[in-house]
């Protein structure tokens, strides 16, 4: 049992003459092991099971997306994206470092440069054996180089749940919102973002799995009709290490590319 149920333990049951002094949840009377430290697990007796260590690993994740439109610009043309992302996962915390950048050909000119840059700190709460809610924090880094020189640092907030059901299956939902930082021009006209996602998986053994989700974001700028998809994603899992991912979207609406296609590749610590 963990010590922070112990300290509850002896808080209710102070009043009853429960005495507990190192706080392990066994009376000082049975504790044959008095003065535990707080970083170890005990026994019935009060002595040492082992200690409770942090666990902490580490991915890396490369991918390409080929999408019909540059979410960057919102401009419309054929857009090549590469990425770099990377999670550091300290027991139910998760730090995750985003990075991209585009080759687009919008009309008869060439673009490319870098999109920005998002540092997002992740926490999972794990409410039973079936539900789970997870809540983030995240600094954009304005990398991405509008032509305007009016890039400035936005701050995003994210929450979602995953549901187990009884089949391999389980229900997930995301929200985030984005506060733009990004100063205004004569021609250009910022909005803070919004985004929600909800889907189903499916797992169908330990290497493979489905999902199928709704995704609706809204453009960073003014007057501009939310981005609508259909995600159908696929996951396989070559080994302990590595695994693969690969995402096919398709657009509802004008400001949705029509198809857009996602590939990673990933490591794990």
């Amino acid at each position: 049992m963990l010590r922070v149920i112990f300290l509850l333990l002896f808080i209710v049951t102070f009043a009853f003459g429960y005495d507990d002094s190192d706080l392990d949840g066994v009376e000082d009377m049975l504790d044959k092991c008095p003065q535990t430290p707080f970083s170890e697990l005990v026994d019935l007796s009060g002595c040492s099971v082992k200690k409770i260590d942090k666990k902490i690993s580490l991915d890396i994740i490369t991918g390409i997306r080929y999408s019909q439109v540059n979410y960057s610009s919102q401009q419309r043309g054929d857009t090549v994206t590469f990425s770099f992302q990377s999670d550091i996962y300290i027991d139910s915390w998760n730090i995750e470092l985003f990075t991209s950048k585009y080759y687009s050909k919008i009309g008869a000119k060439n673009k490319s440069g870098f999109d920005d840059t998002v540092i997002t700190l992740f926490y999972k709460y794990p409410i039973s054996e079936k539900l789970s809610l997870n809540s983030g924090v995240g600094v954009i880094l304005p990398t991405y180089e509008s032509g305007y020189d009016n890039e400035k640092t936005d701050y995003s907030i994210y929450g979602g749940f995953e549901y187990l059901l009884d089949i391999p299956a389980y229900l997930f939902g995301n929200l985030g919102y984005t506060s733009v930082k990004d100063s205004d021009t004569s021609l250009v006209k910022y909005q803070n973002i919004s985004n929600y996602s909800i889907g189903i998986g499916y797992m169908i053994n330990f290497k493979n799995s489905l999902s199928l989700s709704y995704n609706q974001n809204s453009s960073i700028y003014k007057d501009i009709e939310d981005i609508k998809t259909v995600r159908a994603g696929y996951s396989y899992r070559v080994d302990l290490h590595w695994f693969f991912c690969a995402d096919y979207d398709y657009g509802l609406n004008e400001q949705s590319s029509n198809h857009s296609l996602l590939l990673r590749i990933g490591y794990g610590f």
